[in-house]
């Protein structure tokens, strides 16, 4: 299994999203332990983590750091290698979602809907002509 952690303050009048605290963790006895994994992993304040593990290939972890970029690992989190410097805002949105099929596919869902189709390595926007054209239409 594995969690991340996301430090962050939130008040009326502020929001810092991110500290020390932000982390990215493996447990492989059911949760009862848990080890942080830092090989690769920035060790600086981090914001919100998404992460995505591709059903055909469950040893690659895709994370998607909030201020500093997509990251992946394929050894199951023993180490990570810095993609690129692409992330979406830690506030409400970082979500990714691994295609089924093809472990090279991973979707980032944001405001706007990003696919990589390079194992993370680049990303591009979704076109939104397929989208719905009004709300009757997504039900």
């Amino acid at each position: 299994m594995y969690a991340t952690a996301h430090q962050r303050r939130r008040h009326v009048w502020t929001y810092v999203s991110g500290g020390s605290e932000s982390a990215i963790y493996k447990s492989t006895d059911g949760g009862a332990n848990w080890s942080k994994l830092e090989n690769g992993v920035p060790s600086e304040d981090k914001g919100r983590i998404a992460l995505a593990i591709p059903p055909a290939r469950p040893d690659r972890i895709y994370a998607m750091i909030e201020g500093h970029g997509t990251y992946r690992s394929d050894n199951g989190g023993a180490s990570f290698k810095k993609l690129n410097d692409d992330y979406t805002s830690g506030n409400y949105y970082v979500e990714l979602i691994s295609d089924p099929v093809n472990p090279d596919k991973v979707y980032s869902m944001d405001t706007w809907m990003q696919v990589s189709t390079d194992a993370g390595k680049t990303w591009k926007s979704v076109p939104e002509k397929n989208w719905p054209k009004d709300e009757e239409s997504l039900k």
